[in-house]
């Protein structure tokens, strides 16, 4: 069972996917930083879980 699905995860993991991806994952580590250094200006406590939840663990697309 786990090597069956693990095929369906194992493309996901392929060099050319990682690659498509990575404008994705720049825009949003670009935004997670904004949005730290907005509460770190602010000297304010932030809540990581709620910027997490709402990126979709940083993957939006």
């Amino acid at each position: 069972m786990k090597k069956a699905l693990s095929k369906h995860f194992t493309a996901g993991y392929a060099l050319s996917q990682v690659l498509k991806r990575e404008p994705d994952v720049d825009e949003n580590i670009e935004h997670l930083l904004r949005w730290v250094e907005k509460y770190a200006e602010d000297r304010m406590p932030m809540d990581l879980d709620r910027f997490i939840q709402s990126e979709g663990l940083l993957l939006r697309r």
